[in-house]
Order: structure tokens, then sequence, then C-alpha cells
């Protein structure tokens, strides 16, 4: 059984809550195209960094979760995920 405070929980939450929100996302908003196609569009258009850097909000769900049910560990490997995300945002961003 997976412990609820604990730094790894919450960093795996926080690396899978950005993919769920960018579904979630292109479910409400571009439902009319295929992910593929989505996600190819976002590439030729150069946006991948801004739609990572939106993503991230789906984070802030998890991180009060966290902080709400007393599981500041938790909450802490969130944070972690959230920096690694920023550095691929940066690569991606300044390193093209």
């Amino acid at each position: 059984m997976i412990r609820k405070d604990h730094f790894l929980t919450g960093f795996i939450s926080g690396l899978l809550a950005p993919f769920i929100g960018f579904y979630i996302y292109y479910l409400i908003s571009f439902r009319y195209m295929s992910l593929q196609m989505y996600v190819s569009r976002l590439t030729e258009f150069g946006l991948e960094a801004g739609v990572i850097s939106l993503s991230l909000i789906a984070n802030l769900i998890v991180f009060f979760y966290f902080i709400k049910i007393k599981a500041d560990v938790s909450a802490r490997g969130v944070i972690g995920a959230t920096f690694a995300y920023g550095i691929v945002v940066i690569c991606l961003k300044y390193l093209r």
C-alpha cells in the first residue's frame, strides 16, 4: 500500500496531474481534432513550453489537496515535480 504522506507519492502525482489537465483541456476545447494531430500542431507552432506551463495549473489542485489532508511531505513532492517541469520548460523555450 502506498503511504499518503510520502515524497514519492507527491512527486508521481505532480508528474501525472499535468497530463490529466492537458487531456481534459484537449477534450473540452479541441475534441474535433485527434489528439495526435493536436500535439503535432502544438509542436509545429512551437507552443509546447506554453502548454506545459498551463498544464501545471493542475498541480495546484493536487498540492492543495495534500495540504488539506495534512500530507506536507507529499505536497513537497508536488513542488519538486513542478520544478522538474520548470526545467523542461526552460530547456524547451531557450535551448531550441
